[in-house]
């Protein structure tokens, strides 16, 4: 797994644990 490919994963899993939270 890349490192750039890494912080996008997680960008993308935060974003969706902030929408969850934010509902």
């Amino acid at each position: 797994m890349d490192g750039e490919e890494r912080q996008h994963w997680c960008r993308r899993f935060w974003l969706n644990v902030h929408i969850l939270y934010s509902k």
